[in-house]
């Protein structure tokens, strides 16, 4: 009966701790074909080396979590719904 409680609540620990870890991984990416800018001195153009040419920072929270934004996403969506209805 005990071990029937403490099972699940150690692999809910587990399953918490894995997210935790997860959410704070750190991903990095380039453009291969075409190259992007921040890659051209690998091949072979005359541009100044960039040792983080892999991060690609599209502007974060600060740019995607901005209220002023996402009032304007929501009232294109509001107004796009109303050249639809019938």
């Amino acid at each position: 009966m005990r071990n029937s409680v403490l099972i699940p609540r150690i692999l809910s620990s587990v399953v918490i701790c894995l997210m935790w870890t997860l959410r704070t991984i750190q991903q990095s990416a380039f453009l291969v074909e075409p190259p992007s800018r921040g890659s051209l001195w690998r091949y072979g153009y005359n541009t100044t080396m960039n040792p983080d040419y892999d991060h690609l920072n599209c502007g974060g929270k600060k740019e995607y979590c901005n209220v002023a934004h996402l009032l304007d996403y929501v009232t294109a969506m509001e107004f796009s719904e109303e050249a639809y209805e019938i």
